[in-house]
């Protein structure tokens, strides 16, 4: 796909409205259905489109779970995701160690993510995290870290 997108963005979405389409028909067809969750971390990458889906998914009485990125976590984007039903966010920690995170390719630092985990409860929004353990180069304090880390943010 990546030679046919050669300049510009390759990450292409779809519209909110076909996406609350389908979820509508999906609810109307399954009724036990409790929530929605979304398995994209940019999914909300763009906070033009997230306005968009916030005013479409509005029109939905479910709540959903999404996944989202420690560098989308704004007071805009989770007053967005709070009022359009978001009831639970997940990101990836993967670590409690600044080290051990850029060697997954993630340049954050500890108090970044601490950060944002506390703006999220702000909004009253549950969260969860993803971890990686057992990384080239990690230590048992490493592992211990990531342990206290997601007990700090809870």
């Amino acid at each position: 796909m990546r030679k046919y997108y050669k300049s510009g963005e390759y990450l292409r979405f779809r519209s909110p409205a076909s996406i609350v389409e389908e979820i509508k028909y999906n609810i109307e067809k399954y009724p036990d259905i409790n929530h929605i969750q979304f398995q994209s971390d940019l999914f909300f990458k763009d906070t033009e489109w997230l306005k968009s889906f916030a005013r479409e998914y509005s029109r939905i009485n479910l709540p959903y779970h999404c996944l989202l990125r420690v560098e989308q976590v704004s007071d805009e984007n989770l007053e967005l995701l709070k009022k359009s039903g978001c009831e639970l966010i997940l990101m990836g920690v993967e670590s409690g160690s600044d080290f051990v995170r850029e060697k997954t390719g993630k340049m954050l630092k500890t108090n970044q993510v601490i950060k944002a985990f506390r703006k999220i409860k702000n909004y009253k929004i549950k969260t969860g995290t993803f971890n990686i353990m057992g990384l080239p180069g990690e230590t048992l304090d490493s592992v211990i870290s990531s342990f206290r880390i997601n007990a700090e943010i809870k």
